[in-house]
């Protein structure tokens, strides 16, 4: 068998065995899922925000340096 059958079909039964576990107890697992996309945007935000000021700032910088009055 090649490694990507090999690779394919290691992650077909990860996926299935996932869906099985996570359907037995559906609101514990969706309220873990919000849990851990909840922390992980509270942790982001600084950084993306951060990031998206600088490159507002930059752009402002590029378009004043091509104006012509």
């Amino acid at each position: 068998m090649s490694e990507t059958r090999i690779i394919a079909a290691i992650l077909v039964a990860d996926v299935v065995g996932y869906g099985r576990l996570a359907g037995a107890d559906e609101d514990r697992t969706l309220a873990r899922h919000r849990g851990l996309r909840n922390d992980l945007i509270a942790r982001s935000t600084p950084c993306i925000m951060a990031a998206l000021s600088s490159a507002r700032e930059r752009g402002r910088r590029r378009w004043r340096r091509h104006q012509t009055w």
